[in-house]
């Protein structure tokens, strides 16, 4: 049987993949240095030291590439869009394996502000990994962030799942508060043609 079949990559390297990025967040909120004026990009900038030395650490056999480029095909000219980290591997069959995570900033909708946070989470984020934009390989597998920056994580997430709903979408669910209890965790199964993706959902307090 090939490695695809019997997904074992899947259940051992993703797993660490979430530790890096669990440990990175939890460093990040820790050392203070995120402010309520920084944009996603801003953000997803001051995490990059972070998830650089966890990956060290973990000795994770992947390198990391910030704001890499997914094509709708791999003959395409231009990039269809940027996930704000790729973790890039190597199979045991020696093809290319791409792990994409995107971030976003997760608060509540202000008043006479245009743009909605949460509405933005899932038709900029979520709608992506289902619609195969990102986690092209196979098996599909990613993760996204959240830096919840303002609101009470309740009010945030039904405003996400609301969104979520609307589009057809399962709902975020709730698997605790890992390891960190400032990073919480939860789970979404996204159908898609080639198969079935479990998105792992990473929030941040800051």
């Amino acid at each position: 049987m090939s490695w695809v079949s019997l997904k074992l990559w899947a259940d051992v390297e993703e797993k660490r993949i979430h530790e890096c990025l669990i440990n990175a967040l939890h460093a990040f909120i820790s050392a203070r240095v995120a402010s309520p004026s920084d944009d996603e990009r801003v953000l997803s900038g001051k995490l990059r030291p972070f998830l650089y030395a966890e990956r060290k650490r973990l000795r994770l056999a992947a390198t990391i590439q910030p704001e890499a480029s997914s094509f709708a095909d791999i003959r395409a000219p231009f990039p269809s869009a940027y996930p704000d980290v790729r973790f890039l591997f190597n199979t045991p069959e020696n093809d290319q394996y791409e792990y994409d995570v995107e971030a976003k900033i997760v608060r509540t909708h202000r008043p006479r502000k245009s743009h909605d946070y949460c509405r933005y989470y899932v038709t900029g984020g979520i709608l992506r990994f289902q619609h195969g934009t990102y986690a092209r390989s196979i098996p599909p597998m990613g993760a996204m962030i959240g830096y919840a920056e303002k609101g009470k994580f309740s009010v945030l997430l039904t405003a996400v799942n609301s969104e979520a709903v609307r589009h057809s979408l399962e709902e975020l669910a709730s698997l605790g508060t890992p390891v960190h209890p400032d990073v919480h965790h939860f789970e979404q199964t996204l159908g898609r043609a080639e198969g079935t993706l479990r998105l792992t959902h990473f929030w941040a307090d800051l």
